[in-house]
């Protein structure tokens, strides 16, 4: 947990020289002293004028406390607020032990999407969004003073950086091992504190314990992650139990909002005609949750991570350069780490199966309905929709088995 009564910095500021001038600071200010002036100066809408990579807790007078994201970033926030008491950490893991687990982030996962906005997998836990800044009283009664957050054209036109310091990435390649695949599930599961369902998780991770580097530099170009047009319910739709079932409406309620939101930042944006639904909240919310993830991952291998796509200026530069062809182009591309002839004690289709026999009752069993029959169709349409299968047999078991070590159940 981080603390309420300390200034907390994490990540970088890009535009510190610019800051100093305009806040007529010294050459040798501290950043705490930077962001209590910049603070002082702008209020609760310093992250327009802070330019970086960061997430900051700053403790105010008359026992009041802000927190703020800047527009890219990939740190995260999460926060569990009462009338009696606030808990804020930047790792999901502090808050996971006992915790109540929403069906509808399952589905949400299910339908190959990345969660986003202020959801996490938990009941009563919240996330702070990228730009978004919140301001709460803290004497006796916890009290939401002040929250806003910051449109993707804000993003976009935050200050520049005093400099661009960008690296040659050095994150590579390699083939995958199936034995070594299937047996990090649990691991990585354990990192992001949460099921596995893409591909391109797993991919890094090993990645990223092959490396030699002990400084990372990722420079991959933004890739659209598309949500699934065929899911597994359409595949197998009495693999699911009633709980993900009527979990739907909430997503629909999700995409409405998110509709909503698309039409009235692009109003009054000229560059509404070249910005499409996905790439606008692909750059909103899942970038964002993509680089938080692949820190968590370097941080747990002992590393340190830079992503020179997060900057506004960087990524403005991108989307402008963009075209519907060059967008076809960049859509993410899944591994295919594992194969039905693998050995049953490392076939993550044969474990999917074997859940039947030992899933755990709280979460699992009460999820899915994984009986031979219903298991063997889904299978059995691994050709044509290979990522489904596979995000669906992942997930379910590194759902089970996070399930298992935190004692979780179901809202």
């Amino acid at each position: 947990m981080l603390t309420l009564n300390t200034l907390t910095l994490k990540g970088e500021l890009t535009n510190r020289t610019s800051l100093i001038k305009q806040l007529n600071l010294t050459d040798d200010a501290t950043n705490n002293t930077l962001i209590t002036a910049a603070y002082q100066q702008w209020g609760n809408d310093m992250n327009r004028h802070i330019s970086g990579d960061y997430l900051i807790v700053l403790p105010l007078p008359n026992h009041q406390l802000l927190v703020c994201l800047s527009g890219f970033s990939s740190y995260r926030l999460f926060y569990r607020s009462n009338a009696g008491s606030l808990q804020i950490s930047d790792n999901l893991a502090d808050f996971s032990h006992n915790a109540q687990l929403t069906p509808s982030s399952i589905s949400h996962l299910l339908h190959g999407e990345i969660l986003n906005h202020h959801h996490t997998l938990f009941e009563h836990v919240e996330q702070l969004a990228c730009g978004q800044s919140i301001h709460w009283q803290l004497d006796g009664t916890v009290e939401l003073l002040n929250h806003q957050t910051l449109s993707l054209q804000q993003k976009l036109n935050c200050p520049p950086a005093d400099c661009v310091n960008s690296a040659d990435d050095n994150i590579q390649t390699s083939a995958l091992d199936t034995t070594q695949a299937f047996n990090q599930l649990p691991q990585l599961a354990q990192i992001l504190t949460r099921p596995i369902s893409a591909s391109w998780q797993l991919e890094f991770y090993l990645q990223v314990q092959q490396s030699n580097h002990i400084q990372l530099y990722c420079d991959q170009p933004p890739i659209i992650h598309l949500p699934f047009e065929t899911t597994v319910e359409n595949l197998s739709g009495q693999l699911l139990k009633k709980p993900l079932k009527h979990s739907k409406q909430k997503l629909n309620q999700l995409q409405q909002q998110h509709d909503s939101q698309y039409k009235e930042e692009l109003a009054t944006w000229n560059i509404s005609n070249n910005l499409d639904f996905r790439t606008w909240l692909y750059l909103s919310f899942e970038i964002n949750e993509q680089w938080a993830q692949k820190r968590l991952i370097a941080q747990a291998c002992n590393k340190s991570i830079r992503f020179n796509y997060c900057d506004n200026a960087t990524l403005k530069q991108w989307l402008l350069s963009q075209t519907d062809r060059n967008k076809n182009k960049n859509l993410m591309a899944s591994i295919r780490p594992f194969s039905f002839d693998d050995d049953s004690i490392i076939n993550i289709f044969d474990a999917m199966q074997r859940l039947m026999y030992h899933g755990y009752q709280p979460v699992t069993n009460t999820l899915f309905n994984i009986v031979p029959p219903l298991s063997a169709k889904l299978l059995k349409q691994h050709a044509r929709f290979p990522a489904q299968v596979e995000s669906f047999c992942c997930l379910s078991l590194t759902l089970d088995h996070l399930a298992r070590h935190a004692n979780w159940s179901l809202t």
